[in-house]
């Protein structure tokens, strides 16, 4: 299965992975592997994800309906604290472990895998359909999907959890201080005598008189 060089040995790197792999080594030890490994991680996200969940309509539910009978028993308010911890701590891991994105985001990726895997094997693109160039066009395209996951992830990786509490905290402490916005309708006024002082005509409808200049000029008669 595997193109061995002359003296019948394959072709390995330093750290012993093939460096030529044919169609059925490829399948088998890259996309086969890739889509058991995807499966598996999914269900075990999903099982998490639903358990937590549940576990938090449940708790939220039990505070719901017996808190009203809490104080008939001494032990009451605190089963009820119990229980409000719960939540919350069920709510924090499914953020800090983000189960229901990588459910999502493993179980998306097994089914473009099955996906580019059949339409290889059946040739049912024009892009499979040249047998010399079917199986590169395979391998770039398997391995484009697996490059968007990885990048994906690492964008996941490097933005913050999402615990609760903790983004309105971090609001808090980011937000700048501003000064408080002033009333339109106080402003209004403050601006109004200052328009009303720039608009105002003079009584005469002269320029102030200013003491370095001459005497006014004397207005000619009006001809008849």
């Amino acid at each position: 299965m595997v193109r061995f060089l002359a003296g019948g040995y394959p072709r390995l790197n330093a750290n012993g992975i093939l460096l030529s792999m044919d169609q059925e080594s490829y399948l088998a030890q890259r996309v086969d592997d890739q889509l058991n490994w995807l499966s598996k991680a999914s269900k075990a996200s999903k099982k998490d994800f639903m358990r937590l969940r549940i576990l938090e309509i449940l708790l939220g539910t039990a505070i719901t309906v017996f808190s009203p009978y809490a104080g008939r028993f001494g032990w009451g308010p605190l089963a009820i604290a119990m229980a409000g911890g719960g939540i919350a701590l069920s709510g924090s891991l499914l953020a800090l472990n983000r189960n229901q994105e990588n459910w999502v985001r493993y179980r998306s990726l097994n089914e473009a895998l099955k996906r580019e895997k059949l339409l290889f094997l059946t040739r049912a693109t024009p892009a499979y359909q040249d047998d010399r160039q079917a199986f590169a066009s395979f391998v770039i395209a398997v391995e484009s999907l697996m490059s968007e996951e990885r990048s994906g992830w690492a964008r996941l990786i490097s933005q913050p959890s999402a615990v609760p509490g903790a983004a309105s905290s971090r609001a808090e402490t980011a937000a700048p201080q501003t000064a408080p916005e002033q009333d339109p309708g106080n402003r209004a006024e403050d601006e109004e005598p200052v328009q009303a002082a720039a608009e105002e005509p003079s009584v005469t409808g002269a320029r102030p008189s200013d003491p370095t200049d001459g005497p006014p000029a004397e207005t000619p008669p009006a001809s008849r």
